[in-house]
């Protein structure tokens, strides 16, 4: 066994992330209990501004892009804004 302990990822609650110092200029949603980055999708959505930025959208999300949540993962960041999958 590895004597290095395994970080514990929290699941960020909407009053965090709406509180994040980094979000007061972006918009970011939580999805399945992780927080994403919409801004970009907010004056490009084909659906128009949907998001309610520093809520939990999952079953928003889940009723409008069910197959879409690998495509989603581009979009996660941490509580400091950092993308953690974009290249």
């Amino acid at each position: 066994k590895s004597l290095v302990p395994t970080p514990q990822v929290l699941t960020p609650t909407p009053s965090q992330v709406k509180s994040e110092p980094v979000a007061q200029d972006r918009c970011f949603i939580i999805l399945n209990g992780k927080r994403y980055d919409v801004t970009e999708f907010k004056t490009e959505h084909e659906g128009g501004n949907v998001f309610v930025c520093g809520t939990d959208m999952t079953d928003q999300f889940k009723d409008e892009h069910k197959n879409d949540f690998a495509r989603a993962e581009d979009y996660e960041v941490d509580e400091n804004g950092n993308f953690l999958n974009k290249n």
